[in-house]
């Protein structure tokens, strides 16, 4: 009895070898590290590599001829154009813009924007001279440092996407009359360690945006999205944009702070159709603050959600600080709109028209 027990014991140990070794091997009986499967495999890493190889060079001889281009865009002419149609990483500064430098970069890349990099190392386009123009068009401008656009120069931006840029504004005009004209471009995720953490003006020159949102851009003081200094004679227009979660860390205005530069006249701001949604500021105007000789217009759109820690003004703030008060029209009046006003909101005069709201051919614009 006790050898057919020894014997059932040992023929199962069999079976479960055997078992064992059927599963090990592949259902074809081959081994798993055929020779077949490891060229293909090598082959497959060679072909990144050659395409990694690739990519590297063609953004280098891209930069180059970035870098040429705005050398060479001296006025003398129409400028430079040049058509990008591949990514850019910079390895080293660009140029300056020079004086009177004429320059349009336009991105090719089929269905998706060429990149422009700054490595988180680099800012991309810099001028210290008035009179020049910098157009950009189908473009992505990613991890600049201390400014994507930066300068005295026009800048007219169409169908742009501004995103991950750190440490200054992401568009920054200096004093002077540089204008903007910025349309269906979105600024997202930006942040500055001043004011503006997208689009910062200190120009008189005027500008316009269109089509354009701001979203998730951050400023360590004023306007979180947009900080606008210089308004002057010439007036500001935005027209159905977008400011959402944008933030005001220790500062006013979380979406946008406005005041004027010093002129004698009234500055005119229009506001058609634009949406503030879930902007933050710490000291007032959750989503828009407003110094003292503004005309605002509000014309359409929406203000909801959005958020001064400090209480004074969710959505507007209106400050005296000039000669002239802050007057501001809705068409019409946002039924819950939460206002604050300094030294007090009789100081200003906020009312419910919509005479100026006819259109964009009653707008003293060119």
């Amino acid at each position: 009895m006790g050898r057919f027990r020894k014997e059932r014991l040992v023929a199962a140990v069999v079976v479960v070898a055997m078992v064992v070794l059927s599963l090990a091997k592949p259902s074809d009986g081959r081994s798993r590290n055929r020779p077949g499967a490891t060229a293909a495999a090598h082959g497959a890493q060679s072909r990144a590599a050659e395409s990694a190889r690739r990519s590297l060079a063609a953004s280098s001889a891209a930069e180059i001829a970035l870098a040429k281009a705005i050398t060479e865009s001296n006025g003398k002419g129409k400028g430079k154009v040049i058509v990008l149609k591949t990514d850019v990483i910079l390895t080293k500064a660009l140029p300056v813009i020079p004086y009177q430098g004429q320059l349009v970069i336009r991105g090719e890349c089929g269905k998706r924007k060429c990149v422009i990099d700054g490595a988180k190392k680099f800012g991309i386009f810099v001028t210290y001279t008035p009179g020049c123009l910098i157009k950009l068009e189908n473009l992505e401008i990613r991890q600049a440092k201390d400014g994507a656009v930066s300068g005295k120069c026009n800048v007219v931006i169409k169908n742009c996407l501004f995103r991950a840029n750190r440490g200054a504004p992401v568009v920054a005009l200096g004093i002077g009359d540089p204008t903007f004209d910025i349309s269906n471009t979105v600024f997202i995720d930006n942040q500055s360690n001043s004011s503006c953490g997208a689009l910062c003006s200190n120009s008189r020159g005027g500008g316009k945006l269109q089509n354009c949102s701001f979203i998730r851009n951050t400023a360590n003081d004023d306007g979180g999205a947009v900080y606008l200094w210089g308004v002057g004679e010439k007036p500001l227009m935005i027209t159905n944009c977008l400011f959402e979660s944008n933030s005001a860390l220790r500062g006013s205005g979380g979406a946008m702070f406005i005041e004027p530069n010093g002129i004698e006249n009234w500055a005119d701001v229009y506001v058609m159709e634009t949406k503030f949604k879930g902007n933050q500021a710490k000291t007032m105007g959750g989503a828009v603050t407003l110094v003292s000789d503004l005309k605002a217009h509000f014309c359409g759109g929406v203000m909801s959600g959005n958020k001064a820690l400090s209480g004074k003004g969710n959505d507007l703030a209106l400050v005296s600080g000039g000669p002239l008060p802050v007057f501001v029209n809705f068409c019409p009046y946002p039924p819950k709109l939460s206002v604050y006003g300094v030294p007090s909101i009789r100081q200003h005069a906020v009312v419910d028209s919509c005479r100026l709201c006819g259109g964009p051919e009653s707008f003293p614009f060119n």
